[in-house]
């Protein structure tokens, strides 16, 4: 049996829009400006991670901008993802081709839970792993890492599909073959993942 990995976010759903209003609203209340720069370009790594990129936050700082920002998308945000083109046929495909699917997101639990409800994607998948599913925020190479360890007894061949650099790079650790879309946030030079 196959087991097929999905990132979310550029890859299953289109959550840009409620991200950046969530950020952007994040980002005033706590720096009392307006953002500069495009967040669109920067979607895709951990929310943390893409503050300290663009700013030089005090611990309070970047503290308070991920309550602001976490309040603002778990209530109002993530209502505004929606999924790609023939996402849904494409997952019945796979599941009617007996693969177990799964997924592997930087996305917090709480909001993934909620966008898989709202868009009736829950029962395709066997399991959901989320950056901060266990008491200590795990990476992207770490989900993989699990996921293999849980299932390998059962699924011959794993196939990690995503849209950033990152994915890429989570697949190439653990040995799985990775699956690149080109519609979602990342910009990789595709000759990188054939070395």
């Amino acid at each position: 049996m196959k087991g097929i990995i999905f990132d979310l976010d550029g890859t299953l759903i289109d959550s840009r829009n409620g991200i950046i209003e969530s950020f952007n609203y994040a980002y005033e209340r706590v720096f009392k400006k307006h953002p500069r720069f495009k967040i669109s370009d920067l979607i895709g790594p951990p929310l943390d991670e893409i503050l300290n990129n663009i700013e030089n936050p005090t611990i309070n700082q970047e503290k308070e901008f991920l309550i602001e920002f976490k309040n603002h998308y778990d209530h109002k945000g993530y209502k505004k993802s929606f999924l790609y083109d023939g996402v849904i046929e494409s997952l019945n495909q796979l599941k009617s081709k007996k693969m177990t699917l799964y997924i592997a997101t930087n996305k917090r639990l709480k909001p993934t839970l909620l966008i898989l409800k709202l868009l009736n994607l829950q029962s395709f998948f066997e399991e959901v792993i989320c950056s901060d599913s266990y008491k200590k925020k795990i990476s992207k190479i770490k989900m993989l890492e699990l996921i293999y360890q849980k299932q390998n007894h059962k699924i011959t061949k794993f196939f990690m599909i995503g849209d950033t650099i990152h994915d890429f790079e989570a697949s190439k650790k653990n040995q799985m073959e990775f699956i690149f879309v080109e519609y979602g946030y990342g910009k990789i030079n595709l000759s990188s993942l054939n070395k």
